[in-house]
């Protein structure tokens, strides 16, 4: 898929793989291809990635709750 960013002479191509394997290995898989960062989602991911040392910026994002009656009922 090509987005365009605005400027029509510069292209930015997204492409998205399914891989298993361990954190290191994904690490040494996508640099072998020229990758220096990844963007790593989800808590067991993030959690593995943590564990294996991988991890060198962390970026946490807060989603405001409105607390009502109705969000009280999912606790």
């Amino acid at each position: 898929m090509n987005l365009s960013t605005g400027d029509d002479s510069q292209q930015l191509s997204y492409v998205h793989q399914v891989l298993h394997a361990t954190p290191h290995e994904l690490v040494s898989q996508t640099a072998q291809v020229g990758h220096r960062h990844l963007y790593i989602d989800g808590g067991r991911a993030i959690q593995a990635f943590l564990r294996a040392g991988l991890i060198t910026e962390l970026t946490i994002t807060v989603i405001p709750m409105q607390i009502s009656m109705a969000s009280s009922q999912l606790l």
